[in-house]
């Protein structure tokens, strides 16, 4: 069997950080479903880097598209397009729980999900990424993570700040009414 990625890892914090990335470029690279399986359980485990746990849920986003590019060389090792459904049903079961409220995940790994989430087009994942959005205890960059993952089904790429929040605000379902307050005026209630 596969073992975890997050098992082969020991020695100095600098040495397992980059033998981290090395497991997670290898499970990447190799493509199965034990292996999308690993990247998911290194995402979840909380003793792991946030580095390193956002990159794995990276390397799950760039799963069906994967660039020519070796992820630690840098070299031109090219991978043919994958299926997105073995990354799919790794993440699905796992992903609330990487984006919600309750669960205390460091930003980089929220972020990670979100964006992993979108390229993968995880369609359970929408109301909690809403709550999320809606959280202003959240930093921006964690917001608007989870805003355009949410808006990704509605948008055409790409998706800049300015387009993912007309898109929004174009869905926010708005009356016109009149105002009791000032006659001869109306105001908009959303």
């Amino acid at each position: 069997g596969v073992r975890g990625v997050g098992e082969v890892v020991t020695g100095s914090a600098a040495t397992a950080d980059f033998t981290l990335r090395r497991a997670i470029n290898a499970a990447f690279r190799l493509g199965t479903t034990e292996h999308a399986q690993a990247l998911v359980a290194l995402a979840a485990d909380t003793a792991a880097p946030a580095a390193s746990r956002a990159e794995a849920l990276a390397a799950l986003g760039d799963w069906p598209a994967p660039s020519g590019r070796d992820r630690i060389t840098g070299l031109w090792r090219p991978l043919p397009a994958r299926d997105a459904s073995l990354a799919l049903a790794a993440l699905r079961p796992a992903a609330e729980r990487f984006l919600s409220r309750s669960s205390a995940q460091p930003d980089a790994v929220r972020i990670a999900a979100a964006s992993a989430v979108e390229k993968l087009g995880v369609t359970t994942a929408g109301a909690t990424l809403f709550e999320l959005f809606l959280d202003t205890e959240q930093k921006a960059d964690v917001r608007l993570a989870a805003l355009r993952a949410r808006l990704a089904p509605m948008v055409p790429s790409p998706m800049t700040p300015s387009c993912i929040w007309r898109s929004y605000s174009r869905s926010l379902t708005c009356r016109h009414s009149p105002s009791s307050s000032h006659p001869g005026t109306s105001s908009i209630q959303c």
